[in-house]
């Protein structure tokens, strides 16, 4: 099986092939050092349904608007969190967590995502023309059980930006 990607865009470098390694995390690679797995993906698609009261009526009028956002958990696992090299796991989150997450390159996000068996919500982040779109990392939880050393649970939040168009573009 393809390993699930997520992977920070720049400038002349959209693709998660060509993403170098501070650039990207592979998830689900197999029996190596630094393993990482993703056992969990959320998909919550909100739906903007306005409701507008109404005055001495039995029901209020409801009124759908349309696609309203998409937000994305992904919940894992990393090993050897203790490794502190350049490009491991560990070091690429902690990186991504400190930089901004848009530039003035990518209004509306830096990283794509590749989940090979559900592709769906699969994003090459685009910078250019008229349909821009990516995903931002709104915000990623590290959870520690005293039980597993060098090991740290993962949770990392996404949101989709830009235009839908994108979605499933890899």
């Amino acid at each position: 099986m393809t390993d699930s990607v997520i992977w920070r865009a720049v400038d002349g470098n959209l693709t998660q092939a060509g993403a170098s390694a501070g650039n990207i995390i592979k998830f689900n690679e197999g029996s190596v050092n630094q393993n990482g797995y993703i056992y969990k993906s959320e998909f919550e698609v909100r739906i903007s349904v306005p409701e507008n009261e109404r005055i001495a009526e039995d029901l209020n009028a409801v009124q759908d608007m349309g696609l309203d956002g998409i937000d994305i958990t992904l919940t894992g696992m990393i090993e050897e969190s203790d490794i502190e090299t350049t490009n491991s796991k560990m070091i690429n989150l902690m990186t991504w967590l400190k930089e901004p997450k848009t530039d003035s390159d990518f209004a509306f996000g830096k990283f794509g995502l590749l989940l090979p068996d559900f592709p769906h919500f699969n994003v090459q982040p685009q910078n250019t023309g008229s349909a821009q779109y990516g995903y931002i990392i709104s915000g990623i939880r590290f959870i520690r059980d005293g039980e597993d050393k060098n090991k740290v649970g993962v949770i990392i939040q996404l949101r989709y930006a830009g235009d839908k168009t994108g979605l499933n573009t890899p």
